[in-house]
């Protein structure tokens, strides 16, 4: 009986919303709200396009990653040892160098 009473109180109180809802003109408002389409972007302006890293070499991705230890840049200098590590290898001079920068830190 407690859970009939429940269900009838809560059908009144949603077909009043709605009857309310109708009265006062909300609900047609609450639709054209939400049947607004999203915009869609077709291009970029060039300005707001970025361009794609420059392909470096071993050596310069060294000598970036060097640079970019001298001013602290620890963090940066590894990740410029890693791209020159995936480059050659077979090369231990990325890897010592990220060693170092991991110990200068």
């Amino acid at each position: 009986m407690r859970l009939l009473n429940f269900f009838l109180s809560f059908v009144i109180l949603v077909l009043g919303t709605v009857l309310l809802a109708q009265a006062t003109g909300l609900n047609p408002r609450f639709w054209e709200y939400f049947a607004k389409e999203p915009e869609i972007v077709i291009h970029q302006d060039p300005e707001q396009e970025t361009t794609p890293p420059p392909n470096l070499t071993f050596q310069q991705y060294l000598d970036k990653g060097d640079e970019l230890e001298a001013q602290g840049l620890l963090e940066l200098a590894v990740a410029n040892f890693a791209k020159a590590h995936s480059l050659e290898p077979s090369s231990p001079l990325p890897e010592l160098r990220i060693a170092t920068a991991y110990f200068a830190a």
